[in-house]
């Protein structure tokens, strides 16, 4: 690691943890920091490049330095008990929709995060949304996204993004979710 990005590296890390290190110095405890070191969340990746993500649970202020220079505008947490890095709040948008972990997600829920979809798509902004590991609270509404944006039938949908991201959609309970989102776009009701 002789080259100026493997210097950079090991300045980066620390005992297995990422180290960040402020490049601007704020006057104002309110003032966004930026941070010299990113570094994806744990499982993130693309499914829909420009416009979903998911990933586990960004911990790190590189974490949300990282999705922001992916063009991640939205956060969309699933899971109370991992919030996100609190450098989140300062730039990004950030909603919580509880779902109680290896439980399929409610209509209401899936619904209200379509709905801060479409309101990101109107914004141009791309949505990350994430629990705790990013695999079957994500892959649920990831899978939804896929029948609501891309007509995907719930079976495709969720083969695509068990494809994506192995260990997606963990439960038969979210399975079914995905069938009754399909079900509730199709007749209104379930």
């Amino acid at each position: 690691m002789g080259t100026a990005v493997g210097k950079d590296l090991k300045k980066g890390l620390k005992g297995g943890r990422s180290r960040m290190e402020k490049t601007d110095q704020q006057t104002s405890s309110d003032a966004p920091v930026q941070f010299s070191y990113m570094s994806p969340p744990w499982n993130f990746s693309w499914v829909v490049k420009g416009e979903v993500c998911g990933s586990a649970w960004p911990e790190s202020g590189a974490n949300i330095a990282f999705l922001r220079s992916e063009g991640v505008g939205v956060l969309v947490t699933l899971s109370e008990e991992r919030q996100p890095h609190p450098s989140a709040k300062g730039h990004l948008q950030c909603h919580v929709i509880p779902v109680e972990e290896f439980e399929d997600a409610s209509m209401e829920q899936i619904t209200h995060f379509m709905s801060i979809c479409e309101k990101a798509h109107q914004e141009k902004k791309a949505v990350c949304v994430h629990c705790r590991m990013g695999r079957g609270r994500t892959g649920l509404m990831l899978a939804c996204y896929l029948v609501k944006f891309y007509n995907q039938a719930p079976e495709s949908a969720i083969t695509n993004v068990r494809l994506m991201r192995p260990g997606s959609v963990e439960t038969r309970e979210q399975e079914r979710a995905v069938k009754h989102f399909r079900d509730y776009l199709a007749w209104g009701h379930l």
